[in-house]
């Protein structure tokens, strides 16, 4: 890989004398060579380009790291490292990594969310095939429009405990009980318990919407 000995030396000048201008198209061209060749890469020269696109990308601008994590984000063997650093960037640049990136395990996203605010973890819930660690704390750190969205994918998967608390807060929540109401995968118990808060919150809402004589006579 000569083109990338040369790389190599361009951003060793790049980087001690480079302008912002400069390590942007450095990167452009690290990145355009690694997507070339990513499909025949070992671990060991992914590796090279993790620590070399590392090093580029916290030095260039927003709009260039933007660029980066929608390169990267569907790339099956994108640099962890740099997968990982865009994943913490502002919202912006995080949110095609959150998404689509499968370099990040549901132990890096939970540190993610714990790390990050309530937009990274939307970014989150938009991703296909959550595993149950990240939905339970989803549920638990999340908050309303959080859970909201995560009870809404439907690909997403929850552990028992997980399941019983959206239910639970569903009693008093009728956004999330149809987001509940779609699903296929509640246990039964737990659907029976929905049903109930279902036909519980269409009672309200029927008497809310009665006059007042007559609002006595719903059943």
């Amino acid at each position: 890989m000569s083109s990338v000995s040369t790389l190599l030396r361009d951003l060793e000048t790049t980087m001690l004398r480079g302008s912002t201008d400069d390590r942007t198209q450095i990167l452009s061209r690290l990145t355009d060579l690694f997507l070339s060749t990513a499909s025949v890469m070992d671990d060991d020269q992914v590796g090279i380009f993790d620590v070399v696109i590392g090093r580029l990308s916290r030095a260039i601008e927003l709009r260039a790291r933007i660029e980066l994590s929608e390169r990267l984000a569907s790339v099956p063997n994108a640099p962890t490292g740099v997968v990982r650093q865009l994943a913490l960037d502002e919202i912006s640049v995080a949110r095609p990594v959150l998404i689509a990136s499968k370099r990040l395990t549901d132990q890096d996203l939970v540190a993610i969310s714990a790390a990050k605010g309530r937009d990274h973890m939307l970014a989150i819930t938009e991703r296909p095939d959550l595993g149950e660690p990240v939905t339970d704390f989803l549920i638990l750190r999340g908050g309303r429009v959080v859970t909201h969205a995560i009870a809404a994918n439907h690909t997403a998967r929850f552990s028992q405990h997980g399941m019983g608390v959206l239910v639970m807060r569903a009693v008093q929540d009728d956004a999330l009980q149809a987001a509940l109401g779609g699903r296929g995968d509640i246990p039964a118990e737990l659907a029976d318990q929905l049903m109930i808060a279902a036909k519980n919150s269409a009672r309200r809402r029927l008497t809310a919407s009665l006059e007042p004589g007559l609002a006595g006579a719903v059943d």
